[in-house]
């Protein structure tokens, strides 16, 4: 707000905080608000004090007053108050004054000057482009099991900007990943790099494998652009045989009964062509004089080493007859028929149980007839002839066949539950057997990995017979039998990759018992305990054994 007042030569002007006086002596600039601030004095006489006055009414407000006090930026624009005595001041003049000096203060106010780094920096940044394409060379492709190639997918990524992709390969289902490597080549890529690969390879597992899927995604991201592309894999099964070993005592062997054979084309014990068996010789205690003959080949096996599997399997066939004279059957080509639901390839068995043995010494035979893995000072305990010649028949069998030890199947238990010395350590004895067998036997297919004490080979044990007739009562059982059936139902406790067969309910009437009494099972539970065993095995394999 700019007041004028005029006292004869005087005249005061009031300008925002400053008061003006100029007289014939000069100017005086002084503030009104801060006593503190020296008024400076323009002594250039009265012309130069009435131009300095004009320069302020007139709007020329910019810069420094003379006497180099800062002035105010923007000029009120109120109407001046009259002065009390004197002459008057025109109001309107004063009025039209006010104005051009307002206008002229905002006409010269001061700005920031902008310079061109000024105008560059303050330019929006150039966005990030995450747009990219994603592919692969084919999205399908064979894996063959135990391949040590695997199978390879090309990827590739098309960026429109200058953004790194990152690439990931997950299973689309947590089964599709079991047993397979993954390599990517490279995780992350460019404009420099747009290109990768992804490798399979699916090992050999403890499990039999039959032709199927395993599906993968490739995800590829940069930013929030996500691609998605699948990829099939046909697996193909490795192609050689599954072997299987079957060792026990006379249930194993097969005690049921004469004339219980059903073999003609369609019935239940008829052959199959891709069920095999190594053809072994006859459990014949002459051919096993010495402990060497447990082991030498010639004496465990036939020269016409692999036919066909028929019962009853634990006899040679005659190759003058191309025929076996027995006509009982075991469980093992039951359980291998329900085995080929699970696999592509031929199955071979390998027999190798001994009727009325145990890990007790033998009651009429040498000592070596006996499963023991070790020598033991135990004199209730027999040797080691047996599990050597079980071990030399599986191994033969692994060589020549180039097969894959699959499982062992033990149906066993009797001759020691008969002892009570015996069924002390039965639980001792049969864990150091499995680890001996899973530590001997030859390697195959699934290499080093697979082999040692505690190697993921199925092993199943199967319980004794419950059955009652008229020759006897093997329902009740004394606290020497309950100990060594505990060790079959716990034994998935005594030793990893394992599990039991229960026969509880395989009695008469509806499975009538087997030859000698109801220690033996009858050719229908015979028959049904070799189904339980695949079922078994089956419990293993999907426990996630690899």
């Amino acid at each position: 707000m700019i007041k004028a007042n005029t006292l004869l030569s005087c005249c005061v002007v009031v300008f925002i905080g400053f008061t003006i006086s100029a007289c014939n002596s000069g100017v005086a600039i002084s503030n009104s608000e801060d006593s503190s601030i020296n008024s400076p004095i323009v002594s250039s006489g009265t012309e130069a004090g009435s131009n300095a006055i004009a320069q302020i009414v007139t709007g020329n407000a910019t810069g420094i007053l003379p006497g180099g006090v800062e002035q105010a930026s923007e000029i009120p624009s109120e109407n001046p108050t009259p002065a009390s005595t004197g002459d008057n001041i025109d109001s309107s003049s004063s009025t039209n004054t006010a104005a051009n000096a307002n206008t002229n203060a905002d006409a010269n106010t001061d700005t920031t000057s902008v310079t061109p780094e000024d105008m560059q920096e303050s330019e929006p940044q150039a966005q990030p482009v995450f747009t990219f394409s994603l592919g692969v060379d084919n999205n399908r492709r064979a894996l063959n099991e135990g391949s040590s190639e695997g199978t390879t997918f090309d990827i590739t990524v098309d960026p429109e900007g200058e953004q790194d992709i990152e690439v990931k390969v997950r299973p689309v289902n947590l089964t599709d990943q079991q047993d397979i490597l993954v390599s990517l080549e490279d995780s992350t890529l460019d404009r420099d790099d747009e290109r990768t690969s992804v490798t399979f390879h699916l090992q050999v597992n403890a499990q039999p494998q039959i032709q199927h899927e395993r599906r993968f995604n490739v995800i590829a991201q940069s930013g929030d652009e996500v691609r998605i592309t699948e990829l099939i894999l046909d697996v193909k099964p490795i192609n050689v045989p599954d072997v299987y070993l079957l060792i026990g005592q006379s249930n194993m062997v097969g005690r049921t009964g004469s004339n219980s054979l059903r073999s003609a084309p369609g019935e239940s014990d008829d052959t199959n062509s891709r069920i095999r068996q190594l053809n072994v010789t006859d459990n014949n205690p002459n051919l096993f004089n010495s402990p060497e003959d447990f082991i030498d080949s010639r004496a465990v096996a036939s020269e016409s080493r692999y036919i066909r599997a028929r019962d009853p399997l634990h006899e040679r066939l005659r190759p003058e007859t191309g025929t076996k004279s027995g006509s009982t059957v075991g469980p093992g080509l039951s359980f291998a028929k329900a085995a080929l639901t699970a696999t592509t390839t031929d199955i071979y068995l390998v027999p190798a149980a001994w009727e009325s043995s145990g890990f007790c010494r033998p009651e009429v035979l040498s000592s070596d007839f006996a499963w023991n893995a070790v020598q033991t000072s135990n004199e209730a305990l027999g040797g080691v002839g047996l599990l050597d010649r079980a071990i030399t028949r599986l191994n033969i069998t692994l060589k020549d066949t180039n097969g894959i030890f699959r499982g062992i199947l033990w149906q066993q238990g009797e001759t020691d539950a008969n002892n009570r010395d015996c069924a002390e350590v039965y639980s001792e004895n049969l864990k150091l057997m499995v680890e001996r067998i899973r530590r001997e036997a030859r390697v195959d297919q699934r290499g080093e990995a697979a082999r040692g004490s505690q190697a993921a080979i199925p092993f199943i044990a199967s319980t004794q017979s419950r059955g009652e007739d008229d020759r006897g009562d093997f329902s009740l059982w004394d606290s020497a039998k309950q100990q060594v059936d505990s060790v079959h139902r716990g034994i998935s406790g005594l030793v990893p990759y394992a599990d039991w067969v229960n026969n509880d309910d395989l009695v008469p009437p509806a499975f009538p018992c087997g030859s000698t009494g109801c220690i033996h099972f009858g050719p229908e539970a015979t028959r049904e305990i070799g189904r339980r065993f695949y079922s078994a095995i089956q419990r293993v394999w999907d426990s996630g054994i690899n």
